[in-house]
């Protein structure tokens, strides 16, 4: 009996060549990191910097330490993302370090939308329990 010579798309398709994209600062180009070549730690670490920041950015009303610790975590926050010198980092202004990891959540998105659109669902989230008692 022959099988039918059907052939399904893939579930996943995953590269793992590292493709960076740059950041162009003063006519010089500087590598932005991929998420893909980061360690599952850093992803998480980067995640939490970038759930603070945007925290305190949606946040009414900050007080003047609160203002530092934003500056400090969004300066660090850049800092892990761009790959670049200290010289560099230090002449970028806030706004700067915000467009800096603004591209790089789009890019993130971007890479990741073909995994998610091709992978199938679990019918029940991760973490979520199947139980209801």
């Amino acid at each position: 009996m022959a099988m039918a010579d059907t052939k399904q798309a893939p579930l996943l398709t995953l590269d793992t060549l590292v493709d960076r994209r740059t950041v162009v600062i003063d006519g010089t180009p500087y590598d932005l990191l991929n998420a893909g070549e980061m360690s599952i730690l850093d992803y998480h670490r980067i995640g939490k910097m970038g759930a603070k920041v945007e925290e305190m950015m949606n946040a009414d009303d900050l007080d003047e330490a609160q203002v530092v610790i934003l500056k400090k975590t969004l300066d660090a926050l850049c800092r892990a993302l761009l790959v670049a010198p200290d010289e560099v980092h230090v002449k970028l202004s806030d706004n700067h370090r915000l467009a800096v990891v603004g591209v790089f959540t789009d890019l993130d998105r971007e890479l990741m939308e073909p995994a998610t659109r091709d992978a199938v669902a679990p019918s029940t989230p991760i973490g979520e329990s199947t139980s209801h008692g």
